[in-house]
Parts: C-alpha cells; sequence; structure tokens
C-alpha cells in the first residue's frame, strides 16, 4: 500500500520497515523512470534504518525550502503536507519531460546519481557520517582540536570558580567535535549569566554552519583545485541580499547552475554575474530564481552559452519571445520549451541551436489568437514539424524526393542536405557549414552559406509547386506530418524577426554588461504590443523618488508616445527602462528586506565559526581578570601545540622513506669491499679483477642514487619544516599583517603547481613538440635559466637533462632549498626563485638599512613584484579557513571503508569492497584519466 510520509514526522513504532521499503521502492521507481527516458543508468540512494529516514526527511525540508517552484506545485495541486518524493507529480507537472527533468534535479539533490549509458554499480551513497570521531576512537586522541581543548581548559582551571564553569563547558563540548563545543560553551555562558547576550548571534548558527559545507561542497564540484573557498564564498554572497535571496539560496543556486553548467576551475569568477543575470530574469517575470538558474545553467551545460555575456543575450532574446508572443504568464512554459528544443537540437546535430528562429516561430504562432496555439500547443507543433524534417518528411520516398529538390534550391548536395537534416526545421547553412561548425573542423574548409533555415526552404518550394491554396495546405500538412488546421496556420503566418532588443540596446548605446536582469521584462513589453508600450510608459511616468523620471526625460516620453513613431517610442522607452530595475512594489520590499534580515543574522552567526577570538576574548573576560594565566599565554600555548603537533606529522611522514635510503645505502656500502666474493673467486684470474670492479662501480653508483634520495627528501622535509614555523610565528605573534598566503595552501605541493601555472601554464613544449623558451632564455614547465640549472647551489643537484620531469624535479628542490635559506617564508622564496637569490638579498638589505624591512619586494623588478601575488593567487584555499590568527585546523583519520552491495531485499549481489579513504587530486570533466 502507500504510505504517506509527512515532512515532518517522527519514525517510531512497528511501521519502520514498511515505511523504509515504501521510499526506497519510491525512490527506485522515480530514478528507473528518468534513467529509461534519457538512456541513462540510475544509482539510487538506499534508506536502512531509522537515522537514514529521518536524514531523509531532513533533506526533503531544505528542498522544499529551497525550491519554491515544486512547493508551490505541492500546494495547487492539494498535496502540501506530504514528503515530495511521495507525492503524485502526474498532478504537479502535466508536461511529461518537465516532470522528469524535476523529478532527476530532486533525486540527485537527496545523493542518488545517473551515469550515461550502462556502466557498472557505484556503492550505494551512506547517509553522511559525523565529520569528527566519537570521544575515544581511534583519531580521537590526535585531534588538535581536543589537544587545544586540553590546554585552554588547564588555563581556565586556573582562574577560580568561573573558569571552572568555563573549562567544564569547552571541555564537554570538545571531545565531540566544534559544533558541540559551541553548545556546551554556550551553556557554561548561561550558567555565568551571559547567555541571553547571544541569543540573537547564534540564532542563524545551524544555517551559517550549513552555508559554509555547502560552499565547501561547491568548491568540490567546482574542481577543488585552483578554487579559493573564500574567494568562492565571497562570489556567492556578493550580490545575494541585493537580489531579494539569502545567502542559503544564493548558495543552492549557485550550486545548481555550476552542476547544470559544468562550471569549472577558474570560470567560477563568472558565476557572480550568472547569479544575478539568472535571479534577476525569473524575478522579473514573475518566476522562481531557481527555474532561472536551471534554464541558464541547461544553455552553458548544452555549450549554446559560454560566460555571462552570452547568458545576458540568451536572456534577452528569450525576453524577445515572451514579448512578441505576448506570453508574460506563461514564460516558464516558454523557456522549457526553449530549453527542451536546444538539449534536444545540440545533442542531434552537434551545432548550438537557432535559438533566433525557433523563437521566432514560436513568438508568432502563440501571438497568432489562433485556438490551441498556447505555448505547449505551438511548442508541440514545432516539435512535430523538427522531427519530420530531420527524417527527411513524413511521407516516405514522396517526402525524400522533395527534400531533394529543396537541398537544390539550396545549393546543398546530398552529403550536406543529410547534414543539414540533422540540424532540424531552423538549421542554416551558416550555422552548419560556417565557421565552427563540425562540417569546418572536420572537411578544413566552409561549405555553402546561407541565412534560410530548412523550414524555410521548404515553405517556399512547396509554394513555388503548389499555386492552388488547397492543395499546399495538403502537400504541407502530409509533408511536414502536422494536420491541415496546423498547415494553414504555419502558411498563414510569418516568423518574427529576432534580435530586434540587442539591436535597440546598442543603438541607444546601452552596454549589455551593465543591463539589470529584472530590468529585461519591462524591455520584452517595450517589444511588444502597443498596449505593452504605453503600460511600460506609464509605469516610468509614475515612478517617484530615486527611480523617478527627470523633467527633461519625462517631456521626452510624453512626447514621444503621443507624436512619435513606433520606432521613436521603443529608442526611448529601451533608454529609459534599461538604466533601471523593475518597478518596486511593497511586495518586493518586504521579500528583500527578509532576505537582508536573514542574511545579515547568517553573517554574524558566520563570526562564531569557528571559534573566534573576539568570542575567546569574551570567555577570558567572564572568566577573570586577575587569572594567573593570561588569555594572550593560553592562545600561544593553544597555538604552539597545533603547530608542534604538525611539525611532528611532516617529519613522522619523511621518516620511513629517510630511513629506507639510509638502509639501500648501507647495503650497497657493504658490496664495496675489496676481496672477490665466494662467485667472484670461482671465475678464472683474467675475470676475478674486472668482475670485482664492476660490482664495486654498481654499487657506488647505488649509493650516489640513495645519497641524493636522502638529500632530496631532507631538503623537502626541512622546506615543509620551515614553512611550518613561519605561519607558527605569524600566527603567535599576533597583529602581523596579512599575507598574500593567508588562508592559502602553502605546502610544497601546492606552491610548485601555482609556481608552474605561472611560469609555463603547466607546459614543457609547444605544440610542435619544441621545449619552451623565453626571450630571456629560461627552459620548460619550470622556466629554469641555464646557469641556475647547471649551478644551482644550496645542495641542489644540478639539471641533468631537457626531460619535463627534470625539470620538474629541479624546479621542486630549487624552491625548497630557497624556502630553507629565507626561514620558511614563501613570498621571499618565490622572489628568490624569479629575480634570484642575490637580487633578493639586496633588496631585503637594502629595506633593513631604511628601517622598512617589510619593504623588500618594492626594491626588487616590477615583473618580481607581480610574481609573487601572481602565484599566490593559483594557490588553493587551506580549509578550514582561518579568519584570524586564532584559527585552528582538524586532523581527522578514518579507516577503509567497508562496502557491501545489497539489492533492495538485503541479499550481497556482489563481492564486498574495502574502499581507501585517500582521494587523489580531481580530474576535469572530459580530461583523460
Amino acid at each position: 500500500m502507500t504510505i504517506k510520509i509527512p515532512v515532518s514526522a517522527d519514525f517510531d513504532g512497528a511501521e519502520l520497515n514498511k515505511q523504509l521499503a515504501a521510499v526506497n521502492a519510491r525512490i527506485k521507481s522515480m530514478g528507473d523512470a528518468v534513467a529509461k527516458a534519457n538512456g541513462q543508468k540510475f544509482e539510487p540512494i538506499t534508506l536502512k534504518s531509522k537515522e537514514d529516514l529521518k536524514y531523509f526527511v531532513q533533506q526533503s525540508e531544505k528542498l522544499l525550502k529551497i525550491q519554491g517552484e515544486l512547493r508551490n506545485k505541492m500546494q495547487k495541486s492539494g498535496q502540501s503536507g506530504s514528503n515530495p518524493f511521495m507525492a503524485n507529480w502526474s498532478n504537479m507537472y502535466l508536461n511529461e519531460a518537465t516532470r522528469l527533468r524535476r523529478q532527476q534535479e530532486a533525486l540527485v539533490f537527496m545523493g542518488a546519481s545517473f551515469a550515461p549509458g550502462p556502466a557498472p554499480r557505484r556503492p550505494t551513497p551512506n547517509v553522511p557520517a559525523p565529520s569528527m570521531p566519537p570521544a575515544g576512537g581511534p583519531s580521537g586522541g590526535n585531534s588538535s582540536w581536543t589537544q587545544a581543548g586540553k590546554i585552554l581548559q588547564g588555563g581556565l582551571g586556573q582562574l577560580g570558580p568561573v573558569g571552572g564553569i568555563a573549562s567544564r563547558s569547552v571541555g564537554s563540548g570538545m571531545s565531540a567535535g566544534f559544533g558541540a563545543g559551541l553548545m556546551g560553551l554556550m551553556g557554561g555562558l548561561a550558567a555565568m549569566g551571559i547567555g541571553k547576550a547571544f541569543s540573537a548571534a547564534t540564532e542563524n548558527l545551524d544555517k551559517a554552519r550549513d552555508n559554509l559545507i555547502d560552499i565547501d561542497t561547491l568548491k568540490r564540484t567546482i574542481g577543488d583545485v585552483n578554487v579559493s573557498f573564500q574567494g568562492l564564498k565571497s562570489v556567492v554572497e556578493a550580490n545575494a541580499s541585493a537580489m531579494g535571496v539569502t545567502y542559503s539560496e544564493a548558495i543552492k543556486l549557485t550550486t545548481q547552475f555550476a552542476k547544470l553548467g559544468n562550471v569549472s576551475g577558474d570560470k567560477y569568477g563568472q558565476l557572480n554575474g550568472e547569479l544575478v543575470n539568472g535571479v534577476g530574469f525569473a524575478r522579473g517575470f514573475g518566476l522562481d530564481p531557481a527555474m532561472g538558474m536551471s534554464f541558464f545553467g541547461q544553455m552553458r551545460g548544452m555549450r549554446q552559452t559560454g560566460n555571462d555575456q552570452d547568458s545576458r543575450r540568451m536572456a534577452l532574446l528569450i525576453g524577445e519571445t515572451i514579448g512578441k508572443s505576448g506570453a508574460f504568464a506563461k514564460a516558464d512554459e516558454v523557456m522549457e520549451s526553449i530549453a527542451g528544443y536546444v538539449t534536444s537540437q545540440n545533442r542531434n546535430s552537434l551545432t548550438r541551436a537557432n535559438v533566433a528562429g525557433y523563437g521566432g516561430a514560436l513568438s508568432a504562432l502563440v501571438s497568432s489568437g489562433i485556438p490551441g496555439l498556447d505555448v505547449a500547443g505551438a511548442s508541440g507543433m514545432i516539435g512535430r514539424i523538427n522531427s519530420s524534417l530531420m527524417a527527411g518528411g513524413a511521407k516516405g520516398e514522396a517526402s525524400q524526393f522533395f527534400t531533394s529538390r529543396v537541398a537544390n534550391r539550396m545549393g546543398l548536395s546530398p552529403m550536406q542536405m543529410a547534414i543539414m537534416r540533422e540540424g532540424g526545421a531552423f538549421a542554416t547553412a551558416d550555422q552548419m557549414f560556417g565557421n565552427g561548425s563540425v562540417y569546418s573542423r572536420y572537411m578544413r574548409r566552409n561549405g555553402p552559406g546561407g541565412s534560410t533555415t530548412f523550414l524555410g526552404g521548404t515553405l517556399d518550394e512547396l509554394r513555388k509547386a503548389y499555386r492552388d491554396p488547397g492543395m499546399l495546405a495538403m502537400a504541407t500538412s502530409n509533408h511536414l506530418g502536422i494536420g491541415m488546421g496546423q498547415a494553414m496556420s504555419l502558411l498563414s503566418i510569418k516568423s518574427n524577426q529576432m534580435g530586434e532588443l540587442e539591436r535597440g540596446l546598442s543603438g541607444s548605446g546601452v552596454d549589455i554588461s551593465k543591463l539589470s536582469g529584472t530590468g529585461i521584462a519591462n524591455l520584452a513589453k517595450v517589444y511588444g504590443s502597443d498596449a505593452d508600450r504605453r503600460g511600460v510608459a506609464a509605469s516610468l511616468s509614475s515612478r517617484t523618488g530615486d527611480d523617478a523620471l527627470s523633467a527633461t526625460d519625462a517631456e521626452r516620453l510624453r512626447n514621444a508616445m503621443a507624436n512619435g513613431s513606433e520606432q521613436d517610442q521603443k529608442k526611448i522607452l529601451t533608454e529609459l527602462v534599461s538604466s533601471r530595475e523593475q518597478e518596486k512594489t511593497m511586495g518586493s520590499d518586504v521579500r528583500d528586506s527578509r532576505a537582508a534580515l536573514d542574511n545579515i543574522k547568517t553573517s554574524i552567526a558566520d563570526k562564531l565559526i569557528p571559534l573566534t577570538q573576539e568570542m575567546r576574548h569574551g570567555i577570558m573576560y567572564m572568566a577573570g581578570e586577575g587569572g594567573k594565566v593570561s588569555s594572550t599565554e593560553i592562545v600561544r600555548r593553544v597555538l604552539k601545540a597545533d603547530y608542534d603537533d604538525k611539525a611532528k606529522v611532516i617529519s613522522g611522514a619523511y621518516s620511513p622513506a629517510i630511513a629506507e635510503q639510509t638502509a639501500r645505502y648501507n647495503a650497497a656500502k657493504a658490496r664495496t669491499v675489496g676481496i672477490p666474493t665466494a662467485e667472484e673467486a670461482q671465475l678464472p684470474r683474467d675475470q676475478q679483477l674486472k668482475a670485482m670492479t664492476d660490482r664495486q662501480n654498481a654499487a657506488k653508483a647505488e649509493m650516489d642514487a640513495a645519497e641524493a634520495e636522502i638529500q632530496r627528501l631532507q631538503r623537502e622535509r626541512d622546506g615543509k619544516l620551515a614553512a611550518n614555523s613561519y605561519n607558527a610565528d605569524r600566527a603567535i605573534n599576533l597583529g602581523g599583517s596579512a599575507t598574500y598566503f593567508d588562508g592559502r595552501d602553502t605546502s610544497t605541493d601546492a606552491m610548485i603547481a601555482g609556481i608552474l601555472s605561472q611560469e609555463s601554464g603547466n607546459r614543457h613544449t609547444d605544440t610542435n613538440g619544441n621545449i619552451i623558451t623565453s626571450p630571456k632564455g629560461a627552459r620548460g614547465a619550470g622556466q629554469i635559466m641555464p646557469g641556475t640549472g647547471a649551478s644551482p647551489g644550496y645542495g641542489v643537484a644540478a639539471l641533468k637533462d631537457d626531460s619535463e620531469a627534470e625539470n620538474k624535479r629541479f624546479a621542486r628542490d630549487y624552491y625548497s632549498a630557497l624556502l630553507k635559506k629565507y626561514g620558511g617564508d614563501p613570498a621571499k622564496a618565490l622572489a628568490a626563485y624569479n629575480a634570484g637569490p642575490g637580487a633578493v638579498d639586496d633588496a631585503i638589505a637594502g629595506a633593513r638599512k631604511a628601517g622598512k624591512e617589510s619593504s623588500w619586494l618594492s626594491r626588487l623588478p616590477k615583473e618580481t613584484q607581480n610574481y609573487v601575488p601572481g602565484v599566490a593567487a593559483r594557490l588553493p584555499a587551506q580549509l578550514p579557513a582561518n579568519d584570524s590568527p586564532s584559527g585552528m585546523n582538524f586532523h581527522v583519520t578514518t579507516e577503509p571503508l567497508v562496502v557491501q552491495h545489497v539489492n533492495d531485499k538485503g541479499q550481497q549481489v556482489a563481492p564486498t569492497q574495502n574502499l581507501q579513504t585517500k582521494v587523489s587530486a580531481p580530474q576535469p570533466f572530459g580530461a583523460p584519466r
């Protein structure tokens, strides 16, 4: 039977197994339907326990909060009290394609996945486990938070009775992780009588914590490497309040776009413009922001658009289609129709779809006023026409013959007409055979040109062949596979010429990069009917305050609307509308104010994660001023323990490898003995000396190799220890100024990756296979100067050859040596890598003599001054992000995961796997693995 699960259910009792089975079956049924329609492999989530079910309900609640469209659909269909996955989706979405698309988005949000085509089954996603081990667990004793907690407790314990309360609060919480620690801390503060002072600040604490987790997820989604956590956080939050959405909504919307658009790497900076465009466009047409981001994400994913400027142009085109069709109340259906067309057509033809042609036909049919030709009806009719033309016509051989006549008329060979057919009804010769087309790339030349669409050429040929209107309608009906009435309507209308809106903006001198997304709806009305234009003019004239028209503009508008031509009216309205947001109402003001207030609360809560310096000082103050241990000393101890632990980890990581190479050296040394071995003694006398000499030479070569590897490992270890010591000094000595590397990963691996990217784009050879050489003579991926490579100094082995591996080995060893020379200061090591150690030493000495040692970088060439921050900008963020010198990092280790593959009956269907918890660097989508 069907079990209705409310989104706020409390799962207890004997019905648990039935509830689990019902949810799992529903998820599987929904996912299988989506996968079958898309030709994909569905990999579901499987709920096995009460905790799984509770997590499922919590995620369902989140889904309804961020997906306003789904929430509204459930309310309108009378299912507002149901869990969305147990609801009847057929009553919510009548269009099957839209229904399946929304179901897929919901399932992916819950943790399921869809793979293209048949693929090996991956392990069933598990419900996320707590990120910190329980007290007494395998890694609990080594956690930096645990050590910090002991030191902090020790300091507070000496501060009297009130200090004891704070000590117990911190200690009881830190053993269970930061979240519990903060809650325990609040309890302790309440005992001290100050808990209420923090109630407002902690109101959105859970939301702020969830936001950080979601931004981290977004960082991994985009590709992790070269994606700054703090930079991504700033991008997402920058315009959230201005757009009338909360930070949480902005993160979800941005993640939605990033996934659909396959945004990766350093392109995350474009997400800001995409958020403004997508949300603004949706708001302008009264749609849920999620729909706007979904649409523009699909366009980016299909490569119909390539950046935020393309998205704005697409928005103008969609707005113009909506305006010319007069379907403002059906804007969502217009967007769904165009999204479906682009997705299908791009995949079939491997060429960008002609959205302008499709929009022109759709808007003309919808605005015709013919019964049945609403957006859905017109879309269905165009879809049938498109399918028939792609098949060469709907009447078999007769249609095939007629299509060959169309090809003749358009100047296409049979092979070229086959390609044109793949492009569908709105394909043009310029599009299918011009620059950038698959044809042009393959044939290495362009084909025939022309802007006439395949449908336009077909209708021209039909009109030429059939003079009688009745026969023309019947032939059109037969060839295109549509009804007689549909054929007559198609022949009686003329497709709208699209692009007028963008041309109008250009003619008015408007830069579309500065165009507000919310204003596109009004711009669409400017290019709609006369009534639409007069409505826009009336709205502009009635505005007050900062948005009011000047006296000059008001007079120009009155004259244009009273006496001007249609073009004059469009021109002045375009100019005035494009410089303004959509008209404000009480409703929009309430929405924006509510989002702004929520963002303020979240920002306050964000300051409490992790334990901030301000909060710690407050605790110390309330604990008593006359304690034996000062707050500064407690902080110093905490940080010293943290960095001492890091130093032990670094040394411990290298010890086994150094010991292995030492054993290798000693074993080889034992083979250098000058006495013949038993085997050598059996040889003839004239061969004994040669065998013994060969053995000694081989052993010495082995010793040299082992010694070189020991030195390399020691240099790398010492470089990391120096960097750790440098960071410890900066953290413990409070009040230091920020550097280029705050919040960045300055490990040797990350720094070398940044250097290679800055120096050569991580390329060792050019397209002809020649080693990359700069005008100054620097060579290879690391851009090594020949003189430096031959005699580097600092114990670094000279460059042996021109291979890429050797070039990168040298770059790594040389940077590690420079890092050690400059006491772990990455800025000075980078500057020395670029300008040379001598130049850096002179700059430091000159700055020190002038009494401004911190200004040493300004004394180096401009190239070096740009080089240091340039490499720093390429470094990934270090998580958790440290907002102040008091930040502390978690060190969490886990045992390998045991994965069991079972079916919905609990039966094992594949061998058990041990999944290692070590993760490799992410690969860009589509890159060879």
